[in-house]
């Protein structure tokens, strides 16, 4: 496996780490083709630990307040919020 890069960026995680996947996707579609994956888990508090290999990978932990609102409450992966709605199927 390739060295982990874990980002330092001072500012929103969420959008540096949307920031990074768009780059090396056009970079990817500039240079031809080569592997990209992205894995993504919920860790402590919520927060979102994305990885993505491409060549080298990138590891972000994105905490919940940088996380954009969920449209509806199905866009929602808290299910802590339908339970406490009481939606839950």
């Amino acid at each position: 496996m390739s060295n982990s890069v874990v980002t330092q960026f001072k500012g929103n995680q969420f959008k540096e780490t949307e920031r990074t996947m768009l780059q090396l996707l056009s970079d990817m579609i500039h240079h031809g083709y080569f592997k990209m994956e992205i894995t993504g888990s919920v860790i402590k508090q919520g927060k979102r630990e994305v990885t993505i290999e491409a060549g080298k990978s990138f590891r972000f932990i994105i905490p919940t307040e940088d996380l954009p609102k969920a449209k509806t409450l199905s866009d929602s992966c808290d299910l802590s919020v339908a339970y406490d709605q009481n939606k839950l199927p």
